[in-house]
């Protein structure tokens, strides 16, 4: 009997020291919330700037950094650089231009992006923060 009381408050110790830990690394991870939004190939650069300057005057927005489909090629073949057959079939061409924006605040990232996404010439967008809020929320 003792034995068993033991047991069940070792386990019940673990399980709690694993939720503070989950919510522990969901809080960090909000705090690196950013809002990702890909761009249509058939986007003007006239659409682009109007998009780029209406976001950085939004006030829940604290920077705004675009890549172009180069860059972000670039960047797939640094990720998957130890993939050659990976990046050996994509081409430039098949990634979109995009916006990484960072939030002033993590929990308006998704305020910002139902703002962003019903404008011209953007095709997605994704806020990396948005499921860890809903963590952190359970």
């Amino acid at each position: 009997m003792t034995v068993a009381a033991s047991l069940i408050l070792v386990v019940t110790l673990i399980l709690l020291g694993g939720v503070a830990l989950l919510r522990h690394i969901g809080s960090k991870a909000v705090g690196k919330a950013e809002i990702n939004v890909w761009l249509k190939d058939q986007i003007t650069p006239s659409q682009n700037s109007e998009l780029i300057d209406a976001i950085r005057a939004m006030p829940e927005v604290a920077n705004v950094v675009y890549a172009s489909k180069d860059q972000a090629y670039e960047k797939y073949q640094e990720m998957f650089a130890g993939s050659p057959s990976l990046v050996a079939h994509v081409s430039p061409l098949a990634l979109p231009a995009s916006l990484r924006i960072t939030p002033k605040n993590p929990k308006t990232a998704g305020a910002v992006r139902r703002q962003i996404r019903s404008r011209p010439g953007v095709t997605g967008v994704h806020a990396t923060v948005d499921a860890t809020l809903r963590l952190l929320r359970a």
